[in-house]
């Protein structure tokens, strides 16, 4: 007959290492760059030749296939603008 070991489990060890990997999956950066990161510089023109955000919501809507609100475009060139 087989003896078995007894596994001594410390339950402090499991808990923190438990905590570990949910504080790294709380931190994991899960958004990246913007989709209009790409035009920002053809936003930027269009903007300045007076072009409404919702005239550039619906260029990009057109032209691009990006669907977004008028209020994304505004806080995606107020953001890059600073």
């Amino acid at each position: 007959m087989k003896t078995q070991q007894q596994i001594q489990l410390d339950p402090d060890a499991a808990l923190a290492a438990i905590h570990a990997v949910r504080a790294a999956a709380r931190r994991r950066c899960t958004w990246g760059k913007s989709r209009l990161t790409k035009h920002r510089a053809e936003l930027e023109k269009l903007r300045g030749a007076g072009g409404s955000f919702a005239d550039l919501a619906l260029w990009l809507r057109k032209e691009k296939r990006i669907v977004v609100e008028r209020s994304t475009v505004m806080r995606f060139l107020e953001k890059q603008n600073g």
